[in-house]
């Protein structure tokens, strides 16, 4: 999924599994047809189901060289491949006694950030206090990694009013996105082209708590989205959480944003490195 200079292989499998993991955890995946002397970590970005043991499993993998490569090419190909799991490991997310919670995520990183804001929503029936599920994308075209589940995400909004979606696409202005989505859409010359186009734009289409900056080869301001979330979280009362994965620059620009703060013993703070 993506442009050849950046693609993401989507992995989708079910195992049924005596206990289900939790938001947050990961597991090593071993590919013994690639090779059976590696294994990586991998955070699925599904929420396990409680009434069944049969779960859903999907990652999301960077491609890069060597074993990532051939798993593009066998994806590519619309092959099978075996895979080997153990797990899960690391503790679960949202933290017991956590009320509000900022997750920000950069790329990939999303399959750490998703599960725990879609957990914080299955556990808050009546909700009160601040969840933000930030994602910043290098395209538009990235939703597409998990097309179908923003699209949950989204239609969560109308039930959920402490639910709040941010994305930010970075090497893209909104002029341009338009363009590429209105050409694939009246060309028609190929139906899952423009299927995926018309899909794009009503994934892009903003509404109340649902908000989406092109920014044009520049990076978002930690600062606001940080003080936003505060701001409500106080509002509200409650501790509060902020969790993400992705590039060391945003755990670093959000580590700085938490060390002015004067309560921020009050603040718990995880990155996901992986």
């Amino acid at each position: 999924i993506g442009s050849p200079d950046d693609l993401v292989a989507r992995l989708d499998f079910d195992y049924e599994h005596k206990e289900p993991w939790y938001a947050g955890q990961h597991f090593y995946l071993t590919f013994p047809g690639l090779s059976i002397w590696q294994s990586h970590p991998f955070t699925p970005s599904s929420l396990p189901r409680l009434d069944t043991r049969l779960q859903h499993h999907t990652y999301l993998i960077r491609v890069r060289k060597g074993q990532t490569a051939e798993l593009a090419s066998l994806a590519n190909s619309g092959a099978t491949i075996s895979t080997i799991m153990t797990g899960p490991y690391g503790r679960p997310y949202p933290s017991f006694g956590f009320q509000n919670v900022l997750t920000v995520a950069g790329g990939t990183g999303v399959t750490f950030t998703l599960p725990i804001v879609l957990e914080g929503l299955r556990q808050q029936p009546k909700p009160r206090y601040a969840l933000d599920f930030v994602w910043i994308l290098r395209k538009a075209q990235d939703l597409h990694w998990l097309k179908d589940e923003m699209f949950a995400l989204k239609s969560a909004l109308g039930e959920h009013q402490n639910l709040r979606i941010k994305l930010f696409v970075t090497r893209e202005t909104q002029s341009s996105v338009v363009q590429i989505t209105e050409k694939a859409l009246e060309k028609g010359t190929a139906e899952s082209f423009s299927s995926t186009g018309s899909e794009l734009k009503d994934l892009l289409q903003e509404e109340e708590r649902f908000s989406v900056a092109f920014l044009g080869d520049q990076h978002p301001s930690t600062a606001d989205v940080f003080d936003d979330f505060v701001e409500r979280a106080r509002n509200v009362g409650g501790a509060m959480e902020v969790l993400g994965s992705g590039p060391e620059s945003m755990s670093s620009d959000l580590r700085s944003e938490i060390s002015r703060m004067k309560d921020r013993e009050s603040i718990d703070f995880y990155w996901d490195s992986r």
